[in-house]
Formats: C-alpha cells, sequence, structure tokens
C-alpha cells in the first residue's frame, strides 16, 4: 500500500486522541524561529477569521503546506486534519474519491486543513461536497493559489461565502532592491501606502501635488510633460497610482479634470513606463442593484465619477502589461502628512472645533481601514500578482453610522454635531456596492483601535 493510501487509511483508523496529542507534541517541539514570521502572522489571522466564522482559504504563491499545519498547531493548540485534494483525485480519480471526502465532513472531529480546495470545483458532485462542507459546523483552512481563487471566485454562490485571505510574504531580497513610486502619497491611502512599502523596499518615491510641505516628490498629475519628466528622473519599476479625485460631488464639477487624472493619465505613465502598475479603482464602478459583486461582474457606473474609474481600468488594462486593479469600498483612517482623521473624502477633524456635519444615512456601505488596504496591496506585489482584487469591510453600516461611531470612540466633539440625512450630496451613488472580497481585513472595532492607537486628540 502506497503513502497515499497509507495516509488516507490512518486518516480514518487511528484513534482520535492518539493523532491530536502526537501532533501537538510535535507542534510544540519545533522552534518558531523569524524565518516563521510570516507563517504565525498568517495563522494569528486564519484564527481570527475562524473566531467569526467556519472557514479560511489561504491565497498563496509558494506556501509550504506542511509549515503552516504545523505552525497552525502550535499557535492554537488544535491537531489539523491535513488533505491534499490532488494528490487524492491523482490517486482515486475524481469520482473515486467522492466517499473520502464524504467520509471527511461527516466525521473528522477536528478542523481540516485542505490543500488545493479549488478541486471542489470539478464536478458537480464535488461543489456539493464543497457547499455541504461550508454549511457544516466543523472549521476549515483551504490552499489555494491565486489561480485557483479566480475559479472560486467565478462561482459567486460558493465565493459569498468563503473568507479569502492574501498569504502574508516577504519581498524577495532581489525585488526589495526595486524602485517603487507612489503617485498620490500625501493622500490617505497614498501615504499608508508608502509607509508599508518603505518598509520592505529600499528606494520608495512618493509624490505630491498641493501638499508641498509633505517632503514628496511634486507631480502634477494631469501634466504630460510632468509625468514624462517624472518617470525620466525617477525611472521606477513599480507604480502605485493613488492620486486622483475621489470626491464623487467634485468630479462631477471638475469635469474633464477629473477624467483626465482618474484615467487619461494612465495613457501618459504607459508611453513612459513598461513595469508592474497598481491603479486604484472604487466600489462605484458598480450600480449597487444586484449585489455582491465579483472582479468580473459587469460594471455599470450611476455617477461621471465612477464612469472615470471604469475609463481608467481599461486603459491600464489596454495599455500595460503587468497590472494590478484594486476596487476598495469607502476608507477612513488618519492621515499623518495633514493630520486628518478621514471617513471617505471627510475630514472630522472640524467636529473638534464645533464643526457641524451633515452625513448620508441610507446608502449602505462596508468601511475599510486604509492601512489594511495598504498591507493587501504589499501582499499583492509581494506575490507578483495581477488582476484585479475587491479590498473593503464586511460589516454593512450607513456613513452616518460609521462617523457617529468614529466619533464616539475617538472623543470628537458631541455626536449631536453629526446630522442624518438622506442624501448627502447631488449626484446618485450605488446604494449597496458591496463586494465579495479577496482579503479577509479587520472589522470596524479592530479598525478604529488601530485609528486610535495613531492619533493624539487633546
Amino acid at each position: 500500500m502506497n503513502k497515499i493510501k497509507n495516509n488516507i487509511m490512518l486518516f480514518f483508523i487511528i484513534p482520535s486522541f492518539l493523532s491530536v496529542n502526537a501532533s501537538i507534541a510535535l507542534a510544540r517541539r519545533i522552534k518558531i524561529d523569524p524565518s516563521l514570521y510570516n507563517y504565525r502572522q498568517d495563522a494569528a489571522r486564519i484564527e481570527s477569521v475562524l473566531g467569526r466564522s467556519n472557514n479560511a482559504v489561504l491565497i498563496t504563491s509558494g506556501l509550504d503546506a506542511d509549515t503552516l499545519k504545523r505552525v497552525l498547531e502550535a499557535q492554537t493548540g488544535e491537531f489539523y486534519r491535513y488533505v491534499d485534494l490532488q494528490e487524492l483525485i491523482d490517486e482515486f480519480g475524481l469520482e473515486g474519491t467522492v466517499n473520502i471526502v464524504e467520509q471527511m465532513i461527516d466525521f473528522s472531529k477536528e478542523p481540516l486543513l485542505i490543500n488545493k480546495v479549488d478541486r471542489f470545483l470539478k464536478s458537480d458532485i464535488w461543489r456539493e461536497k464543497l457547499l455541504k462542507l461550508i454549511s457544516n459546523s466543523i472549521d476549515f483552512v483551504g490552499i489555494t493559489d491565486f489561480d485557483g481563487y479566480r475559479k472560486l471566485e467565478e462561482d459567486k454562490d460558493i465565493a459569498e461565502k468563503l473568507n479569502f485571505l492574501i498569504e502574508s510574504k516577504n519581498v524577495s531580497p532581489e525585488d526589495s532592491g526595486k524602485k517603487v513610486a507612489v503617485i498620490g502619497a500625501s493622500g490617505l491611502l497614498g501615504g499608508k501606502i508608502y509607509e508599508v512599502f518603505s518598509a520592505q523596499f529600499d528606494n520608495v518615491i512618493g509624490t505630491c501635488f498641493s501638499n508641498t510641505d509633505s517632503g514628496f516628490v511634486v507631480l502634477d498629475a494631469v501634466s504630460k510633460d510632468s509625468i514624462r519628466k517624472f518617470l525620466r528622473q525617477y525611472d521606477p519599476d513599480v507604480i502605485i497610482y493613488a492620486a486622483g479625485a475621489a470626491s464623487v460631488d467634485e468630479s462631477a464639477n471638475a469635469g474633464e479634470y477629473a477624467r483626465i487624472i482618474n484615467a487619461e493619465a494612465m495613457r501618459w505613465f504607459a508611453e513612459n513606463f513598461n513595469g508592474k502598475f497598481v491603479y486604484i479603482s472604487t466600489d462605484y464602478v458598480f450600480d449597487g442593484e444586484s449585489p455582491p459583486y465579483v472582479t468580473d461582474s459587469a460594471r455599470n457606473p450611476l455617477n461621471y465619477y465612477g464612469e472615470t474609474k471604469v475609463e481608467g481600468e481599461n486603459i491600464v488594462e489596454d495599455a500595460f502589461t503587468d497590472t494590478i486593479i484594486v476596487r476598495p469600498s469607502i476608507l477612513y483612517g488618519y492621515n499623518s502628512n495633514s493630520g486628518e482623521i478621514i471617513v471617505g473624502t471627510n475630514s472630522l477633524n472640524g467636529l473638534l472645533a464645533g464643526e457641524e456635519l451633515q452625513v448620508d444615512n441610507k446608502q449602505v456601505r462596508y468601511p475599510v481601514l486604509a492601512d489594511d488596504v495598504a498591507s493587501s496591496i504589499l501582499r499583492l506585489v509581494s506575490h507578483d500578482a495581477s488582476g484585479i482584487f475587491h479590498l473593503g469591510g464586511r460589516e454593512a453600516v450607513t456613513k452616518y453610522q460609521l462617523i457617529v461611531e468614529l466619533a464616539e470612540t475617538l472623543g470628537l466633539g458631541s455626536v449631536e454635531q453629526i446630522e442624518a440625512v438622506i442624501s448627502a450630496g447631488n449626484v446618485t451613488r450605488p446604494y449597496n456596492p458591496k463586494l465579495i472580497l479577496s482579503d479577509f481585513l479587520s472589522s470596524i472595532d479592530e479598525g478604529l483601535l488601530q485609528l486610535k492607537a495613531q492619533i493624539d486628540l487633546p
């Protein structure tokens, strides 16, 4: 009997308590050295996800499943039943493995670690087993690569029930010497991207336009000549475009300026650059009528801002050969460059001065901490990923509810200064642009704790 058959028999025959004790003893003997930092970090992220759901699916470009298993067991004190679906299929065939998988789901009392979890979509019968596993009470951790993630995401009914996480990965020594340009580094998200990339890359250049006190390189992103000169002088290997007109109302009023900075300028970058280009888009490319949205869902923007972002996405996909497009939900966080607490495009600092603020209390939003989005982008670049990714929160709130919670948590004046309105602005917005997310990020409570630690309020 070969190794795979032995493993399968052991899975069902050896008494559970022997496997658990032996595995935990082995895990405790493992010396968790600094080289396993990312495994420990991901094990903690997985544990956090499993505290809210019964599944976590880790997207990786080269993770060692055995090491992850041992680190998970060392950190949690639990035994993980491990199975590699592709090995089972290779040995017993697709149909021949169904009963094995059925027993795995029905009889395992310990959490499961399933490698090549995307193989569940090879047939309708296997897909039913995955749905059964998701609805089961037992916890499971799936492992897949980026191609497998795309297959899982294509099945919307499956994807919206899974909790994806992008594997933590350090930039390789050879890549750490690459030059990274963060366009719009003086903004909220751009500033966070600049911070996390500076910790991994030796040469990170940030740009600004109006905030010249930030110390960043001044770049006019609506000037073709300014872009050409910048690229010739700094010659970056990676560009992350976090600039642009971010306000829906301002974009409508700005007209052609908004279209250039959100879309046309990408052509000018492409004319003088052939490295990896990361473009920050928005959930407003969708109409909000049939959520949740996967990355290849039909785009139908309801306003000019969304239209310029759709155009920007199209230009990026056509003009560059190596791209990442990120669609974040509404961002919040602390901009250390300006000293502002930001939600979307609203600064909350005025609340400290007694100012009043009108905020929409109808549209459903899924807020995400800007720091988390920056970290996800770093993970994507570290994996040399490509394509479109959705990054956002999982909790549905209105903008009014979020700002009230922020104000109460951070002590930003009185909540009576915040007025709930049905619509703040004159531009149509999608009612519910919920995304199926590519990375599991902080809850609002967790995000507020991080935000509170970053600021020094009177």
